[in-house]
């Protein structure tokens, strides 16, 4: 009986310091009042967000009101960015819901990595591959600090390959744009470093976790694993919205348009 209370409170132990982090809440931001510019992380110029907002409105005016958000944020709070972007995708809801054609266009800084997530609308116009070429295109800028300038160069690519799928003038949705930010570097077709292997750590760490909970099952029935099953369902999970992030900036109210991520994106680092 001794050996068993010993056995159970080292399985409590283990387990509540390294599975168990992945029950607790990711605090996802709340979108800003202008929905299309969400700078958490404090990088982006008015040139900028000026650029990525008057686009996104002239796409308002269009039937397909396609969506490109741009978000930064100071980390991932240990989450790939890949499954941030499809969670900030998903609750924020980009993209008009009749044709999933929402895009997100992420930066995190602490990590210094930079993603882009297609909705299920524009996947054959911004494939995986393509969505990697125009991260290419802006990782030089990106990696020598000039973040606002990398990512408007990838707002700008993003909106091209959108306009030529619905058929929009680039200068009607892009107003003054400068054709030299979209035409300096073709895109081509190449394998981005997308949804790729997971790394020797993550998967040593999932079997370790598998392990754990072995042993609960094994000693105790996996009364460890149910305790800490019945804490996270009723635990709640409401009223924590967006601690830590600010918005604002625009007087705008734009919002998502219940738009679906379709898995598909790449990402770099830079």
């Amino acid at each position: 009986m001794k050996k068993f209370k010993w056995i159970s409170l080292f399985l409590a132990i283990l387990i509540s310091f390294s599975g168990i982090s992945s029950f607790a809440d990711v605090v996802y931001p709340e979108p800003t009042r202008e929905f299309y510019v969400a700078d958490f992380a404090g990088v982006l110029s008015q040139e900028t967000r000026n650029a990525v907002l008057n686009a996104n409105l002239n796409y308002e005016k269009t039937k397909e009101k396609p969506q490109i958000v741009v978000a930064t944020v100071p980390n991932l709070q240990g989450l790939d960015i890949n499954q941030y972007a499809v969670e900030l995708f998903e609750k924020w809801k980009i993209g008009n819901k009749d044709y999933d054609n929402g895009v997100l266009l992420l930066l995190a800084l602490e990590e210094r990595r930079v993603w882009i997530e297609v909705g299920y609308g524009l996947e054959g116009a911004i494939p995986d591959g393509k969505a990697g070429e125009i991260l290419d295109a802006a990782v030089p800028a990106l990696s020598q600090g000039s973040y606002s300038d990398g990512l408007l160069r990838a707002f700008y690519l993003l909106s091209q390959e959108t306009n030529r799928e619905y058929g929009y003038e680039n200068a009607a949705i892009l107003g003054n744009y400068r054709p030299e930010e979209i035409n300096q570097r073709p895109i081509s077709q190449t394998i981005p470093e997308s949804r790729g292997i997971p790394s020797i750590f993550r998967i040593l760490g999932i079997l370790f976790i598998l392990f754990l909970l072995w042993l609960d099952y094994r000693f105790l029935g996996g009364f460890i694993m149910g305790m800490f099953f019945r804490m996270f369902l009723y635990g709640g999970r409401g009223g924590r919205g967006g601690g830590g992030f600010g918005g604002g900036g625009f007087g705008g109210g734009s919002s998502g348009g219940g738009g679906r991520s379709g898995g598909g994106g790449a990402g770099r680092g830079f």
